[in-house]
């Protein structure tokens, strides 16, 4: 590495060098989950969730610092839809998530408290959309607390209900 003229050390294409990231740890917790038959009973799998959370951060932080947590697909929403065969809209009105909103504020309060980052896949509605629809969505809590991604799910199992892009696109 040389330094240039403006001072900042370059590689050999000329190009910024990039300081290396510290080591860190990355978790990947799988909780029980329970179905849910209303958005309240979400709060039983947060629960868990925190919990998992919280045991993982105490043992793996041990050596080095936690900055990826990753939760299992359903973690917080379960697959009840699924399950039962719940047409698309009861399911999108009376189960799924908005994000952001409380269940992404409780998950923000422990991204903020650890320090890292959250990964969350679940169903929930996307209003700005499409209304009473709702889409396998993937988002990260960055470590202010806050959405900082989200994306829906393109490919989906066979028996999955979710909307993807591709079924609304040209709405």
């Amino acid at each position: 590495m040389a330094a240039s003229k403006d001072g900042k050390k370059r590689n050999g294409r000329g190009k910024q060098a990039r300081t290396p990231v510290a080591p860190y740890m990355a978790v990947g917790l799988s909780t029980v989950v329970y179905g849910i038959g209303s958005r309240k009973d979400i709060q039983k799998n947060l629960d868990t969730i925190e919990d998992g959370i919280h045991a993982a951060m105490s043992v793996v932080s041990i050596n080095m610092p936690v900055k990826l947590m990753a939760l299992a697909e359903g973690a917080l929403t379960g697959f009840t839809d699924e399950a039962f065969d719940l047409p698309h809209t009861v399911a999108a009105k009376d189960l799924f998530i908005d994000i952001p909103g409380e269940e992404t504020d409780r998950l923000g309060q422990l991204a903020r408290h650890y320090e890292t980052y959250i990964i969350v896949q679940c169903k929930a509605r996307w209003p700005e959309v499409m209304k009473n629809r709702f889409f396998n969505t993937l988002f990260v809590i960055d470590p202010k607390g806050k959405v900082a991604h989200k994306a829906a799910k393109n490919h989906i199992f066979c028996r999955e209900r979710s909307c993807t892009p591709h079924d609304i696109y040209d709405r």
